[in-house]
């Protein structure tokens, strides 16, 4: 018997390596602390400034020099700035991170659905009654109906997904364990 599900890359389907709820909290907090620090320097810098003529002048030129930037990209140079920034910014980094994670799962998992149809799989749920579970059976209509790469831009979906196809792993796992020669 082929066990497809043998050679998953079970790090990828499995979301190894996505950040966890403290981290994210952590991050958000940082930020958060980021931008305030940011907006106070701000605030202490135009009280510094007063009403001082040449600060005048300056606020022209980068107003003159915002609308010049409008017009030539079609973006607001402070919406620019504030993107940039938050790329930097810890949040940023971790939602890129995890963002690279969930579409490497997707892609490893979508592959996998495309290789396979999940209804033949469920006699595995005499071994594992979580293949046969609502969330499981979800997937094999959507996989049915032909729209599951549409289905698994919700991320709850995408966990469903991926639970079947651990599900299954672990049973060929199992499978393929019994079937293995035993030493004498």
């Amino acid at each position: 018997m082929e066990y497809r599900f043998l050679n998953l890359d079970l790090p990828a389907a499995t979301f190894e390596g996505l950040s966890l709820s403290y981290q994210r909290k952590v991050a958000l907090g940082a930020t958060f602390i980021i931008w305030g620090g940011l907006a106070f320097a701000g605030f202490i810098g135009a009280q510094r400034v007063g009403n001082n003529a040449m600060a005048d002048d300056m606020a022209g030129i980068f107003l003159l020099g915002t609308l010049l930037y409008y017009i030539v990209s079609g973006e607001f140079l402070i919406r620019s700035g504030a993107k940039a920034l938050l790329k930097a910014t810890p949040m940023g980094v971790l939602y890129r991170q995890d963002r690279s994670i969930l579409d490497k799962a997707k892609a490893e998992l979508l592959s996998i659905a495309s290789q396979v149809s999940f209804r033949d799989y469920l006699g595995y749920g005499k071994v594992n009654p979580e293949i046969r579970a609502r969330g499981s059976l979800l997937v094999m209509a959507h996989q049915k109906k032909g729209d599951l790469p549409q289905w698994v831009k919700n991320p709850h979906n995408l966990k469903l997904l991926a639970n079947l196809v651990y599900q299954i792993h672990l049973v060929e796992k199992l499978l393929a364990e019994d079937a293995a020669p035993q030493p004498a």
